[in-house]
């Protein structure tokens, strides 16, 4: 696997882990995987909106 396929990887599952401790997807979503790195950090973000909050940029 290359070097930046295995980082961007390693960042998608991290960006998982994250929704999943914070409430925003259910640890049982079977689409979360599938979705890219740009999808989830825009799914946190429209979370992080809800609350008045917002997020750096990885």
């Amino acid at each position: 696997m290359s070097y930046l396929r295995e980082a961007v990887e390693q960042q998608k599952q991290a960006m998982i882990r994250k929704l999943i401790s914070e409430g925003i997807v259910s640890r049982d979503d079977t689409q979360i995987s599938s979705k890219t790195v740009a999808e989830l950090l825009e799914e946190y973000q429209d979370a992080l909106k809800d609350y008045g909050q917002s997020i750096l940029k990885y």
